[in-house]
């Protein structure tokens, strides 16, 4: 824990054309590749339960002391622009670049460079709608769509490598 704090304050994404070396400073990183198995960036979930964490230039600065409620993937046709609004009671999960020589966040294809559908990540921090705080996130993979996480796990749908090829890869939490 994390001054105290039990729950997720923010998720970032982090890529690069090569293995990342240490996640933000204040976050931990899911040592697992969102594209494992179908090339493209490596793309890596880094959370943290510390809203102090999260950086003034963050979009969602304004937002830190709220606990995340809820995550997900959404598969799209076509690519997004930065002016796409996120679904009613979402806001998007950046990208953090490390190695910018000034702080920039921008929201993100998970399956940069392994084709495959556009995939956006989302977090909310509505309790109204999805209920109580997330505490634990996690990434499943596997060969089959069927796999299932560990009990108390929640899965959620959305193959994170669709039409991308590569293992199957799905965001689960715990609350």
């Amino acid at each position: 824990m994390v001054n105290g704090s039990i729950y997720i304050h923010n998720l970032l994404f982090v890529k690069d054309s090569n293995p990342l070396p240490s996640p933000e400073s204040g976050y931990t990183r899911l040592d697992v590749d969102l594209n494992k198995g179908a090339g493209g960036k490596y793309i890596y979930l880094e959370f943290t339960r510390d809203p102090n964490s999260v950086k003034q230039e963050h979009p969602d600065y304004n937002l830190r002391n709220e606990p995340i409620t809820d995550f997900k993937a959404i598969a799209y046709n076509t690519g997004l622009s930065e002016w796409t609004a996120p679904p009613k009671n979402y806001s998007y999960i950046y990208e953090h670049t490390p190695y910018w020589a000034l702080t920039s966040y921008k929201i993100i294809d998970l399956n940069d460079g392994a084709g495959g559908k556009y995939i956006y990540g989302y977090q909310s921090r509505n309790f109204v709608v999805y209920g109580n705080s997330i505490k634990e996130v996690g990434i499943l993979y596997g060969n089959s769509s069927s796999i299932q996480p560990p009990s108390g796990w929640i899965k959620q749908p959305q193959d994170l490598n669709e039409g991308a090829g590569g293992d199957y890869i799905y965001f689960c939490y715990k609350k």
